[in-house]
């Protein structure tokens, strides 16, 4: 190999079998990377001569032979990524998956799978890309190059770097959608998919993300704590009146953090980013056949996967709280006050962004106020919200609370806007405000 890299080949000692045979390992540095492969041959350690294997083991001549040729396939594949002028890795000179026909280019297909689902986040993309690139010290990364142990050792270069488990968790979910755009463009063997269950890198952090669902007994809590905290309520006029604490027009409160958390759940787990986009000529105020109000929202589709989502929500207590004031009272084209006045050269995408990190920070101190208040109202089999529950966590807690109500699957695709296999065509008859209320009915909601 060239003198830019180096390939060796060694007695692993840490390891060895019952009959005190250690295995034979290669081993490759290229760029600051270290990677190794398994060669499937093992001696007694008083046979390895510390380049070969001695004439004193019995069929040396032949394991050394194995050795060789496992050198050389390595030797190979670096010559066969050159032929191609693909970039490449340590990780990819000692694997002994096929080496791609063509070029695919991280790059041009996180910049296609933008282009084509229509997505705002592609400065996300960007970031963990520029970070992989200063990791490998490549110009340019291959897809195959992202194997679970490369991004296993990315993931811990991020942290040794300072950064937190969060961030590496917000690169390689980047590095996942990328991924998972490429086998549905039959690009990649669904084989060679570095995310799957069975590694353990990516469990842990996925689990990282704590989307998981607050149960129904907390859900109440919540709302207990935000009624009773926020708002006074006239028993002999029957009135619920905002404390001065509560100012509509500010969306940077603890108020509004809960409020809109809540929102979410409400409108059926539709995504923070999609609730900001709603303007208020899409709502529309009802009435169904037994004269009770309910909230339709018309024209709303996920950005995500551009799937329309009917939303009708009944005029309960607690949603005549969280909407109606924003839907009567902002005079602005959207449903929240916060287009209204951007500073200048602020996008309508940074003013949201801004806003639900706010937000996302403010709903931690929330959720240990909420805890505190529980135990101070001494509520029995009360289980403390964890700290790092999202506004994600609001899309889970619906349809996990919708299908403990004995919802259907069909019914909670259509109110999450996700496609299910072979239905698509029977959701369009799913659509009807009555249908959509019937389905929430035992939920109380």
């Amino acid at each position: 190999m060239p003198k830019k890299q180096s390939a060796s080949i060694s007695l692993k000692m840490l390891k060895k079998e019952k009959d005190g045979k250690h295995p034979i390992v290669l081993r490759v540095c290229w760029k600051g990377q270290v990677a190794s492969r398994y060669t499937n041959v093992w001696v007694e350690p008083k046979y390895w001569s510390g380049t070969e294997i001695s004439k004193k083991c019995p069929d040396f001549a032949t394991l050394n032979i194995l050795l060789k040729k496992v050198y050389n396939e390595a030797d190979g594949r670096r010559l066969d990524y050159e032929a191609k002028d693909m970039e490449y890795s340590a990780y990819d000179l000692v694997s002994e998956k096929e080496i791609p026909k063509c070029k695919l280019e991280y790059s041009t297909l996180y910049n296609k799978l933008v282009e084509e689902k229509k997505l705002k986040s592609i400065q996300n993309y960007h970031r963990a890309y520029t970070k992989l690139k200063e990791y490998s010290h490549l110009n340019e990364i291959q897809l195959t190059m992202l194997t679970a142990e490369y991004l296993q050792g990315f993931a811990n270069w991020l942290i040794q770097q300072g950064r937190k488990s969060g961030y590496a968790q917000f690169c390689l979910t980047n590095i996942r959608s990328v991924w998972n755009y490429a086998i549905k463009e039959k690009l990649v063997s669904p084989n060679d998919y570095p995310f799957g269950n069975n590694n353990g890198f990516w469990r842990k952090y996925k689990q990282g993300e704590h989307k998981t669902a607050i149960t129904k007994h907390q859900l109440d809590g919540i709302i207990a704590y935000f009624c009773n905290t926020f708002y006074d309520f006239d028993g002999i006029n029957g009135i619920i009146q905002p404390k001065k604490s509560v100012k509509y027009k500010s969306l940077y409160s603890y108020w509004f953090a809960l409020n809109f958390w809540l929102t979410i759940y409400y409108m059926q787990g539709l995504s923070p980013n999609d609730v900001l986009n709603i303007k208020r000529s899409q709502i529309q105020l009802l009435k169904d056949e037994k004269d009770e109000e309910y909230y339709r929202i018309v024209g709303v589709r996920r950005a995500k996967t551009g799937i329309q989502v009917p939303i009708a929500i009944k005029n309960t207590d607690i949603v005549h709280l969280l909407i109606t004031p924003y839907y009567r009272l902002n005079d602005g084209e959207y449903l929240y006050p916060l287009f209204n006045h951007l500073p200048k050269g602020t996008s309508k995408d940074t003013a949201k962004n801004n806003l639900i990190a706010y937000n996302s920070k403010t709903l931690k101190m929330l959720w240990q106020r909420i805890n505190k208040y529980a135990f101070n109202q001494g509520w029995e089999d009360w289980e403390d919200i964890p700290r790092d529950t999202t506004l994600y966590s609001a899309r889970h807690s619906f349809a996990t609370h919708y299908l403990e109500s004995g919802g259907n699957v069909v019914g909670l695709a259509t109110m999450l806007g996700r496609r299910v296999a072979n239905i698509d065509v029977y959701v369009k008859q799913l659509t009807s405000d009555d249908y959509i209320l019937n389905l929430k009915k035992d939920m109380a909601i």
